[in-house]
């Protein structure tokens, strides 16, 4: 149990840091929204259904967050050519220049929490976290019912 405990012990503390958080770029934007804008900024022009399942959020909520955020500028709608039906969602300018901006700062704050690490010893906390989360994610639904599996 000693293990067990100090790695929650850990993990409280680790999330305490925020060194995940987007606290600059918009005090009104949700963390799905934040998520959103982020997986658009990434992956281009894409539909609610892409966007639902990329981050693992219902399309319900993500068409809801979407016309939120076409409403505050962030993001832009259109017609889908191929599909009549459909609606291709992508970043307005507005989002692309303020996201690749923080989307940098974002990145020095995490390489400035890893610096007490050599190089080498950083590839190895990535080397053991994803040997680790690897081996973990198809066993989530026997440790949490109704928890699916990817």
């Amino acid at each position: 149990m000693g293990v067990a405990y100090e790695f929650i012990e850990i993990m409280k503390r680790f999330r305490k840091l925020n060194i995940f958080e987007f606290p600059e770029m918009d005090n009104d934007l949700t963390l799905s929204q934040l998520r959103i804008i982020g997986f658009v900024h990434k992956n281009g022009k894409c539909r609610t259904q892409d966007i639902a399942k990329g981050i693992e959020i219902t399309a319900p909520t993500v068409s809801v967050a979407v016309n939120k955020l076409v409403a505050l500028g962030w993001l832009e709608k259109n017609p889908d050519p191929d599909d009549g039906r459909a609606t291709i969602i992508s970043l307005a300018a507005k989002a692309s220049n303020t996201f690749k901006k923080i989307r940098q700062k974002h990145i020095s704050g995490i390489q400035n929490f890893l610096a007490e690490l050599s190089g080498e010893e950083q590839e190895y906390l990535l080397e053991l976290l994803r040997r680790v989360i690897n081996s973990n994610e198809n066993k989530i639904s026997e440790v949490i019912p109704g928890e699916r599996k990817k």
